[in-house]
């Protein structure tokens, strides 16, 4: 019975319960993670990361929280950074045009 009270912990230490699923959609399929006491089941092998498993299925490095929905992928000096890309495509397209960015009319 103890063991059903232990979790495991991951790198990042999030502690994941013994016997609780991951489920994600990979391919139009359903694929399903059991937490083991001593790592992590999928498609009847054991893996000790999370990583291991997202790269045994899609064939390329994921970090494995991120591919599991247990993180974020973005932080806020990523998304800062997404918007002055945005703000630099527009002034580009003002300067492609022959105008400038408070030549448009609202």
């Amino acid at each position: 019975m103890a063991s059903a009270l232990l979790s495991t912990a991951t790198r990042e230490g999030l502690g994941l319960k013994v016997g609780a699923l991951l489920v994600r959609e990979w391919n139009g399929k359903l694929e399903r993670v059991m937490i083991l006491e001593d790592g992590f089941a999928w498609n009847g092998q054991t893996f000790g990361s999370l990583s291991q498993i997202a790269k045994a299925m899609t064939g390329t490095n994921w970090n494995g929280h991120r591919f599991f929905g247990l993180r974020q992928g973005k932080t806020l000096a990523a998304d800062a950074g997404a918007d002055r890309r945005k703000s630099r495509n527009r002034t580009a397209s003002y300067r492609a045009n022959g105008a400038s960015p408070g030549d448009a009319s609202p």
